[in-house]
């Protein structure tokens, strides 16, 4: 190394700050520190604020192993019922609610009243949803009919 010249620190692509976790939930700090607390998941004391390794954070949300290939795409944030709101006008801010509660959808549960969803997993079971959706229609457009 030439004199004078310092390495230039990286940033792991594994560890996390808290701001970062509350953006990735969609909560605000205290509320991402209270679930990490509750979880007993622990600082690294890596740097000087707050950080989390991501696989801790996936393992709250229920995905214990993500390969390093899909970090990105698992980091994205997760929705919150007003965002479904937002991608499905169709459906009432209150029974999507409902259906969080009652698990219709993939549900991420970081706490008693905070559900969220991956988008990733959303649009996989609204993909699911409409090829059953297509299949009861041709089933039903062949069915033999009874009558005369």
């Amino acid at each position: 190394m030439a004199r004078g010249t310092r390495p230039t620190r990286t940033k792991s692509a594994g560890i996390v700050s808290l701001a970062e976790v509350a953006r990735h939930w969609q909560v605000s700090p205290a509320t991402a520190s209270e679930i990490l607390r509750l979880s007993g998941v622990q600082d690294t004391g890596l740097r000087k604020g707050p950080t989390y390794r991501r696989k801790d954070i996936w393992r709250v949300e229920g995905v214990p192993d993500v390969p390093e290939a899909l970090w990105v795409e698992y980091w994205e944030p997760l929705l919150t019922p007003a965002d479904l709101a937002e991608i499905m006008p169709d459906k009432d801010p209150r029974t999507i609610r409902r259906d969080l509660e009652s698990r219709r959808w993939p549900v991420i549960d970081l706490g008693e009243r905070t559900r969220r969803v991956r988008a990733r997993e959303l649009a996989r079971e609204i993909e699911m949803r409409s090829v059953k959706r297509w299949a009861r229609k041709v089933r039903s457009e062949n069915a033999p009919t009874t009558g005369t």
